[in-house]
């Protein structure tokens, strides 16, 4: 069902930095324009019907799916293709996909990485250097290569592996890890396992924990909880960023956070605003778009010029639980715990 909201709220804190509750007054209906989702299953498409753990679109518009049990599928508008161990990919249940300038990467729960350029594939775990083999997030900048574990964040940079924790900063030597840099009580990651990783335009890499969120300046980990800082919840599950290195962010059970780090100012959106559901399980942005997963409430949208508007399984949705999100130019996709992957076109 979609649903307008307009409250506007600012509440000032005495932590040197202002928390806004919403910043434009809502009273328009934004965007999207066929307002209406295509969903693509086991008996409308070769899509193989799964939970869609993750979501991307390529530098060649294509759409990537990790799925929870048949690998990979690609579709390139017109024909699906799917992937799986048969074919090299390491696992079958994949949880994180990025692309880096030579191909694609393809993180899995327990058996590590998977790159594949088209034609042949490589596979890493921890016997090659990998942090962990459970893979959460990926994430690619420049040479780097990102990854958000459950033992804590990897860094290929082509040649070597490296492993930041909460104890310190490793580098993978001869067949194992020598401690780098330890890492002080407030220097390291507060928790190893990491839930989404993301790297804003300028290089700065952010992770989500469940002991709030860490921010990478090179040399160590900074991590931002409440009360301290203006963060909603302290339980991070997914994040991106837009063009302008803020950084979106989806709690547990605090609703949506807009972080602008230069300005040090934080911005909180919940279900008194628009947010269909205060579990947030996923973000895309596009432009001055902002997509919402959420758990068990469908999709929100928010534009900064047209509000909020929010889209359940009565708007053609697959689902109202939402775990996974991507933009293709004049499209969103969403994932979702249960069969099927939804799409809808948007304005252009």
């Amino acid at each position: 069902m979609k649903k307008i909201i307009n409250v506007t709220l600012v509440v000032c804190l005495l932590f040197g930095g202002s928390i806004t509750l919403n910043a434009q007054e809502i009273n328009r209906q934004p965007e999207p324009t066929s307002q209406k989702w295509r969903t693509f299953d086991e008996y409308n498409s070769r899509y193989p019907g799964t939970h869609a753990l993750a979501l991307f679109v390529d530098d060649k518009d294509v759409l990537w799916v990790g799925t929870k049990g048949a690998g990979v599928v690609s579709f390139d508008g017109k024909t699906w293709t799917n992937y799986t161990r048969k074919n090299g990919l390491a696992g079958n249940v994949v949880h994180s996909i990025a692309q880096s300038k030579d191909g694609m990467w393809f993180g899995t729960f327990t058996d590590g990485v998977s790159f594949f350029d088209g034609k042949k594939w490589i596979n890493y775990n921890t016997l090659n250097g990998l942090a962990n083999n459970f893979v959460r997030a990926i994430a690619v900048h420049e040479e780097k290569i990102w990854f958000g574990t459950l033992g804590g964040v990897g860094m290929f940079d082509g040649e070597k592996w490296h492993k930041y924790t909460v104890r310190g900063e490793y580098a993978w030597f001869r067949g194992q890890w020598q401690l780098k840099r330890p890492y002080a009580v407030i220097e390291g990651l507060p928790l190893n396992e990491i839930w989404d990783l993301k790297v804003a335009p300028g290089g700065v890499v952010w992770a989500a924990t469940y002991n709030g969120l860490a921010k990478f300046n090179s040399v160590n980990w900074l991590t931002f909880r409440p009360p301290k800082d203006s963060l909603s919840d302290n339980e991070i599950k997914s994040l991106a960023v837009d063009e302008n290195g803020g950084v979106w962010i989806g709690t547990h059970l605090g609703g949506l956070v807009y972080y602008v780090d230069q300005q040090k100012k934080w911005t909180v959106y919940t279900t008194e605003h628009g947010l269909a559901n205060m579990e947030v399980t996923a973000i895309t942005v596009q432009d001055d778009d902002v997509w919402i997963g959420t758990l068990g409430g469908g999709v929100s949208h928010y534009n900064p010029r047209h509000g909020w508007i929010s889209f359940t399984a009565e708007d053609g949705l697959s689902g109202n639980f939402v775990i996974s999100l991507a933009s293709q130019k004049n499209r969103v996709w969403a994932g979702f715990y249960g069969p099927g992957i939804s799409v809808m076109e948007v304005g252009k």
